[in-house]
């Protein structure tokens, strides 16, 4: 990607209140947002700064957002497998062809799961997003709905662009893992999130 600077005169004018307000709304992302890919970045400071805006203009403490988790390594994510297999089947994911294979294995361990995955990567299957980094998980752990709710239009409604083609993030309200949070998936994935391919 080519990035064209251009001049730009900007006239700022000094009203009360204002520069604090903008700084207060500027790069305020809690948390590790450098696994995340450029468009992904970028997505995100912008729903932050208009989420941070929204709340300032009515009176809200909670005016930033939280990364809880961007990269998910094989290892880390075996461990997510092993946990749901023994509590529900792992009913939540999309991916069930991936979820099969990981319950035909025979004597399963958490080290075969992991082996699996990285199998499973290798023909292009995915059973999380945050394998491909193209997911990101943001806290809502005892924040108020209407607030909760008011974040989620507007991650659904910030457009964003990736190779020409623009798209919006979809949106999974879960509370796993480490408690209540947001589930936010960017497309292109470069996969089928729902088939796991033989070779």
């Amino acid at each position: 990607m080519k990035l064209v600077l251009k001049s730009v005169i900007i006239f700022t004018f000094s009203l009360p209140g204002i520069n604090a307000f903008s700084s207060e709304c500027s790069n305020n992302i809690q948390g590790n947002i450098t696994e995340a890919p450029p468009d992904i970045v970028s997505t995100l400071n912008s729903i932050s700064k208009t989420f941070c805006l929204k709340q300032k203009e009515r009176g809200n403490e909670w005016r930033h957002i939280t990364i809880t988790g961007i990269q998910r390594s094989p290892k880390k994510q075996a461990s997510y497998i092993m946990n749901c297999l023994s509590k529900n089947g792992c009913s939540i994911y999309k991916n069930q062809a991936a979820i099969a294979e990981y319950k035909n294995i025979k004597n399963v361990t958490k080290e075969k799961i992991e082996s699996k995955i990285i199998n499973q990567i290798e023909r292009n299957c995915y059973i999380s997003k945050h394998l491909s980094s193209r997911a990101v998980d943001l806290a809502t752990n005892n924040r108020p709905k209407p607030e909760v709710t008011l974040l989620v239009n507007i991650i659904l409604n910030t457009e964003y662009e990736n190779n020409g083609n623009k798209y919006n993030p979809v949106v999974v309200d879960k509370n796993h893992g480490k408690g209540a949070h947001l589930h936010v998936n960017f497309k292109p994935y470069g996969f089928d999130p729902v088939t796991c391919p033989l070779q």
